[in-house]
Parts: structure tokens; sequence; C-alpha cells
């Protein structure tokens, strides 16, 4: 598994225009890159409500390529691509339901992607705002995080709620709230060597 990454990460398969096709893996970052991630330390993950009981899955796996300039962090790039294969949501049901087309659909979309261009500077640490996609829509999403130093390691943490609906996860009927909050967590914790 290639990990090379800044400080970020997270999201959703890039979809074609018309009737949407298997995708192939995506490419690697067309930028340099000078960050790279230590995977056994990292973690993307998620929590939801389902029929009023909370629940938290995990990606088991992703990649990503970042540059970061901490003298410049407008500079910063950022590429995460992660195989919706990999998807643990902490039951059996959950974890054979989510591939499904009404909601991952992973045959026709089988990888999320993020990607964002530089980092803003506020009093609580960072924000950056990307591109989220997954089942063929695009979307921005602002995540806001902190960057800080552990043992020569670079360590960045980051929460976001977004609403799965607006990249129609979970079609017809679940698509409101009543079985399944259209409210989802992300909560990212990415740990990186710099090159």
């Amino acid at each position: 598994m290639r990990h090379v990454i800044p400080t970020l990460a997270f999201t959703l398969a890039l979809g074609a225009c018309g009737a949407p096709v298997a995708e192939e893996a995506p490419a690697a970052a067309s930028f340099e890159t000078n960050y790279t991630v230590i995977s056994e330390d990292s973690h993307i993950r998620f929590s939801a409500v389902q029929e009023g009981t909370d629940f938290e899955g995990r990606f088991s796996d992703f990649d990503a390529y970042i540059f970061h300039d901490p003298a410049a962090p407008e500079t910063s790039r950022v590429r995460v691509s992660i195989p919706l294969a990999g998807v643990e949501a902490g039951s059996t049901d959950r974890n054979s339901t989510l591939p499904g087309e009404a909601w991952f659909d992973r045959k026709r979309f089988p990888v999320a992607i993020f990607e964002a261009d530089g980092f803003t500077a506020t009093s609580d640490g960072f924000v950056t705002t990307g591109t989220l996609s997954m089942k063929g829509v695009s979307a921005e999403v602002e995540l806001p995080f902190t960057l800080t130093e552990e043992d020569g390691r670079t360590v960045m943490s980051g929460s976001t709620v977004i609403d799965r609906t607006d990249w129609n996860v979970g079609a017809a009927p679940w698509n409101t709230d009543e079985y399944v909050s259209r409210a989802v967590e992300l909560d990212l914790r990415v740990v990186a060597t710099k090159e």
C-alpha cells in the first residue's frame, strides 16, 4: 500500500458522463510530493446513525499524495484515493449492503477521490476546501484540521460533516433520515514523515 501524503485525506470516485462504466485505479498525482504516510498509524473513519443507534466505520486502505510547505501553506496540494471495497462499517449487514448500487455502487464507481489545492491558516489550525467525488458526483467539502509534531512526525487531525445524499449515497427509500442519518461525520488522522 503506497501512501505519499501530507496532512490531509478524504473521498470519492470520479464518475463518467452518461452511462458510467467500470473505472480503473486512479493515476498518481501529477505534482511533486514531499511527505510519506505511516499507514499503520493513520486512519479514515466515519460515523452515522442507523435507526437511532450510532455506528462507526472505516476505510481499510487509501493512497494519498501531498506537497506541503509550512512556510507557504497556500501552495500545498493533496490527492487522496480510497478503494471503496475496503469499507468496514461495524456489522456484517452494513458491510454487505454499502457496496451495493443504492449506496456506493462499487462495481461502477470503485474508488473515492479527494483533491484540494491550498491550505489556509486559521485561529485553530488550518482549513482546506477540496472536491470530493463519488458515484459520478463531485462536490466541495470544507475540511478544518490541525498539524502537530510528535516524535519527529507530522500529525494531521481533522473532522467534518457531510450530507451523504449530496453524492446519492443511499438512493430512495434510503435518502432520508428515517433509517440512516443523512449526516455523516468524517474523522481523519494522518501521520507522515517528511521526505
